[in-house]
């Protein structure tokens, strides 16, 4: 029986990953047990207590709740993505006056849980844009049979530009303040993320360029872009070039994978 963890990280209002998810998960759950459904960034909006779809048809907070009771797994939302968001629990909407929408089933949590995730599953399976729906397919389970050829906890790999609060960042580095090896790699627009004094998106925000700079401080290592991508490398921050054999190599000595 293998521990799985889910990760949703797409608004369930625009993408069909969270129904995708659900009829993974009663089919996993005959034979697996699911630890957890972790939803990030625009995922948490599936949280919201006040969803009216269109008449005669369930809502995503119904379907969630409904699979979550009858499966027996927490349903866990990031806190900081949520009260970006504007979701808030009751302790949260005391703290910030304002009113609790957070539907019931779910749980505002820290990025601990993540860790707790990945160190704890056999599987961590994300279901988005760029993944299958399937057990064989989907690219965020591990590629590793034999454990003793695993070096990374976590391979995270951005494909798209920076966003305005860095969250893929920022989930990488809360994982590796709990102890897991994690590794990055950029591609495609996502090498924007390493530009030179690359400036704050959100006024008042974090520089992407800054917090990779600090990711060796979290032993955060192996931070890498692809060479095939004709990008001019001197105008990157503090990465290294990986051809596609070498990333092929390590994400088979990956653990877990997350597509952004």
């Amino acid at each position: 029986m293998a521990r799985i963890s889910i990760f949703l990280n797409q608004s369930p209002f625009t993408f069909s990953s969270h129904l995708q998810a659900m009829d993974y998960i009663r089919e996993a759950s005959r034979e697996h047990q699911i630890l957890r459904v972790f939803f990030y960034q625009d995922a948490v909006l599936a949280g919201l207590n006040n969803q009216q779809p269109i008449q005669g048809q369930p809502s995503i907070v119904e379907l969630w709740q409904t699979l979550a009771k009858e499966v027996g797994f927490p349903l866990q939302a990031c806190i900081a993505n949520s009260l970006r968001r504007g979701l808030f629990d009751e302790t949260e909407a005391a703290r910030y006056n304002s009113t609790a929408n957070l539907a019931d089933s779910f749980a505002l949590t820290g990025l601990g849980e993540m860790a707790e995730a990945v160190a704890e599953s056999d599987q961590l399976i994300q279901f988005g844009e760029h993944t299958q729906t399937t057990h064989a397919q989907t690219t965020s389970i591990s590629g590793v049979s034999n454990a003793s050829d695993i070096t990374i906890d976590l391979l995270i790999h951005i494909k798209t530009p920076p966003t305005l609060d860095l969250e893929p960042l920022e989930l990488g580095m809360a994982c590796a303040a709990f102890e897991q090896k994690v590794a990055f790699v950029f591609s495609g627009d996502g090498k924007r993320w390493l530009q030179k004094d690359l400036p704050a998106l959100r006024p008042g925000g974090k520089s992407a360029s800054k917090l990779i700079s600090a990711l060796a401080m979290y032993d955060c290592d192996q931070v890498y872009y692809l060479a095939e991508d004709n990008n001019d490398a001197t105008e990157l921050s503090t990465a290294a070039p990986i051809s596609s054999d070498a990333y092929l190599s390590l994400q088979q000595n990956s653990k877990h994978q997350l597509l952004f």
